[in-house]
């Protein structure tokens, strides 16, 4: 197995390539081996073992590390640790290190988290820096009296020139794998209102934003092999209740219902006069959530932890249905945005990833290009393992037009 270990685990100038007996300092990771201590590869160890609830003690994990930490405030800082430990305590770690790496990838590449965990993470790191307007974030930031969105727009200021810091993503904060921002602009909780701060890279160029319609309720309908409707909101307001409530009203009690609010809360989310508990139930027989109720059950019982329709494990006390579908849902809108991606590729599409907002992505496109990506996303997204295309709408990201 092909391992490499990261310069910035070994506070050296070169990285270490492990390969059965073979050991040799090299410029650079190869792209086909695993890697240690390098969050910024899509293979790296650490995150795929923190993912899969396992651990991988590195350098700065061990006794070794407190004692510098006790003899020097810094502790190996600016030292490498071929340098900081004797030849022979440097190499014991290095071979625990090999095998703790080779257990971990050889549980990884049973399933899951050695197939789409890891071409879900070389998505979320091939996002790139947005172009910034930035009389208007200054503008705003001027006018801003609330902390909590001065500090959003704060993490959008650009070091230099007009680009910000390329967003970073973490697939592990969350048990259910859903996305949460570790560096750059907190497109996740920014303001809508405050999109208006970016702009396309390109003259004459747009920031366009592909949102999977129906995310969660597509996903449950294509898990039972059901062929979904495009407007799976207006359908169960037609077909399933009959036209009694609105298609805003069905949307909330569609989403309610997979994610296990009671009859009791959505009467109070709907107007008068409706039956929740009965809109619930329809809802739930149409999409047999009483028979996931039992299948999950019956398997947070037995092994502890329930798992996704791609087999990521999840720790779910309780709501298993709301965490087996979200999970899922992450998991297929970052599949269906790979396959987006690698079809730009393939035409020759000069199409830039910018951001990945949970069941959309934006696109920053060229003027005479747009055309063709809407020609091929318009078409719908094609997801590993589901058996139909999710359809997408297409927005102006900064205008919502």
């Amino acid at each position: 197995m092909k391992i490499g270990i990261s310069r910035k685990c070994l506070g050296s100038n070169l990285d270490l390539l492990l390969d059965g007996d073979m050991c040799a300092w090299q410029d650079g990771v190869p792209e086909d081996h695993w890697v240690c201590g390098d969050r910024m590869r899509a293979r790296d160890i650490g995150t795929i073992a923190q993912a899969m609830g396992q651990s991988l003690l590195l350098f700065d994990m061990g006794p070794q590390s407190r004692m510098w930490k006790s003899l020097r405030k810094v502790g190996t800082t600016g030292v490498p640790w071929m340098s900081a430990l004797s030849p022979r305590v440097f190499k014991t770690i290095v071979q625990s290190i090999k095998e703790q790496s080779e257990k971990i990838v050889e549980l990884a590449n049973q399933g899951y988290y050695g197939y789409e965990f890891i071409e879900n993470r070389e998505l979320l790191l091939q996002m790139e820096s947005a172009s910034i307007n930035t009389s208007v974030l200054h503008s705003l930031l001027e006018s801003e009296r609330n902390s909590t969105n001065k500090t959003s727009l704060l993490k959008c200021v650009p070091k230099s020139g007009d680009k910000s810091e390329v967003v970073r993503y973490s697939q592990t904060a969350s048990s259910t794998g859903r996305l949460t921002v570790t560096s750059g602009p907190n497109i996740l909780t920014l303001k809508k209102d405050y999109r208006k701060i970016f702009k396309s890279g390109f003259e004459g160029g747009q920031l366009l934003q592909i949102d999977i319609i129906c995310l969660e309720p597509r996903v449950a309908l294509n898990i039972m092999q059901r062929n979904a409707p495009y407007d799976i909101y207006t359908h169960v307001q037609d077909e399933v209740l009959g036209g009694r409530i609105s298609r805003d009203e069905a949307k909330i009690a569609i989403i309610g219902c997979l994610y296990g609010m009671t009859a009791s809360t959505l009467q109070r989310k709907i107007p008068p006069g409706r039956d929740a508990g009965r809109i619930l139930s329809n809802i739930r027989d149409y999409f047999d959530v009483p028979h996931m109720e039992r299948r999950l059950r019956q398997q947070a019982a037995t092994t502890g932890h329930i798992q996704s329709f791609y087999d990521r494990l999840i720790k779910s006390d309780a709501a298993h249905v709301n965490h087996y579908l979200q999970c899922t849902g992450v998991d297929a809108a970052l599949l269906g945005f790979s396959w987006l991606l690698e079809q730009c590729r393939s035409q020759d599409l000069d199409v830039r990833p910018i951001f990945v907002i949970h069941d959309a992505i934006v696109l920053d496109v060229r003027e005479d290009q747009i055309s063709r990506l809407r020609d091929i996303a318009e078409k719908g997204l094609h997801v590993k393992r589901m058996h139909q295309r999710f359809p997408v709408k297409i927005e102006n990201f900064c205008h919502g037009v």
